[in-house]
């Protein structure tokens, strides 16, 4: 079950194993893997809860409120989980795979967490004042997923002028945009049939973080030569705003150093914007919407994060295999 875990969430379960023998538990429950994240206190999910202020000595105390410790002793060694913490860990899973990361980090499990909203760990949030999707909410923001928009393309009446329909392929209704995940994922090939050109944007990086040999313009160009490989027209800044959907393949990677240990952390995301308009009767609303996605993240030595860079190109490695599948026909001509 744990083979794709990370490290850091491998101590997430150790340390719930330990916090549910602290207190004479004969299981692990959803408020010892919440014991356990935060004692780890590194990874992402721990840092989610920093973000929002959580006060970990009123967590500790809230969780202790609900789970009481026992007077009797228990044995030492593995325990088995409740039906709820082994939901959570399925949660997790799950959640990893549709963010599209080979790996189950410590957000997964949080996510895992807040999934599971009748658990003790679910109680324990709400009882600090924080909404689950708020927490939640963060944990994206801090990987860079942030969110994302898809739809399907209007092909019925939408009240605009005949101009607006020429000129914006893009439209989109709210009311059609209730997509699952999975859907979501099936539909972004769909998105990059016939793509001929896009405008590379990588966001910019830290100082702080390209002295550790992670340059902006390293991952810029090699994004471009991954794209004109396959016969993308890579655009300038000025060709990119006369375009039709201003798509942009859009680059960023958030870092966070932590000298005194030290090591470093970081979301990558790329994905593929493009501007669109979102019917909201009875106005119209230009949005930027993000119709392919990917992300990933990553952590290790502070002189390792060069290592992001190769990170990136499989991400951007994701995006022409999905443009070379949406597009045999043309990709074939190209070669020729």
């Amino acid at each position: 079950m744990f083979e794709r875990f990370t490290d850091r969430a491998r101590k997430v379960m150790a340390l719930a194993n330990q916090e549910a023998q602290r207190l004479n538990h004969e299981y692990i429950g959803t408020g010892h893997i919440l014991l356990g994240l935060v004692k780890e206190g590194s990874g992402v999910g721990a840092t989610v809860l920093k973000n929002l202020d959580v006060d970990i000595k009123k967590l500790r105390l809230e969780v202790n409120k609900l789970v009481k410790s026992s007077p009797d002793m228990v044995k030492m060694g593995k325990l088995p989980q409740t039906q709820r913490a082994k939901k959570v860990i399925d949660y997790a899973i799950e959640e990893a795979r549709s963010l599209n990361h080979n790996y189950v980090g410590t957000e997964h499990i949080l996510l895992g967490l807040l999934r599971e909203n009748k658990s003790t760990a679910a109680q324990v949030f709400t009882n600090l004042g924080l909404k689950l999707e708020d927490v939640r909410q963060e944990v994206l923001n801090l990987l860079g997923v942030g969110v994302v928009w898809s739809a399907q393309r209007i092909t019925g009446e939408t009240g605009l002028s005949a101009k607006d329909k020429e000129t914006d392929n893009n439209l989109i209704k709210s009311e059609q945009s209730g997509l699952s995940y999975k859907e979501v994922m099936a539909a972004e090939k769909d998105v990059l049939q016939g793509l001929e050109s896009v405008y590379v944007f990588v966001n910019p990086i830290k100082p702080e973080v390209e002295k550790y040999s992670l340059i902006e313009k390293d991952l810029q160009s090699d994004t471009e030569l991954q794209l004109m490989q396959y016969g993308i027209k890579v655009l300038t800044p000025e060709e990119w705003g006369s375009t039709t959907g201003m798509l942009c393949l859009w680059i960023e990677v958030v870092a966070q150093i932590r000298e005194e240990i030290p090591d470093a952390v970081a979301s990558i995301v790329v994905e593929l914007h493009e501007n669109v308009l979102l019917l909201r009767e009875p106005k119209r609303v230009c949005i930027i919407a993000a119709t392919w996605h990917r992300g990933n993240f990553w952590s290790g030595g502070v002189h390792s994060i060069n290592k992001i860079r190769g990170h990136v190109k499989d991400l951007v490695s994701e995006f022409t295999n999905d443009y070379l599948a949406a597009n045999p026909k043309e990709t074939k001509a190209k070669s020729n």
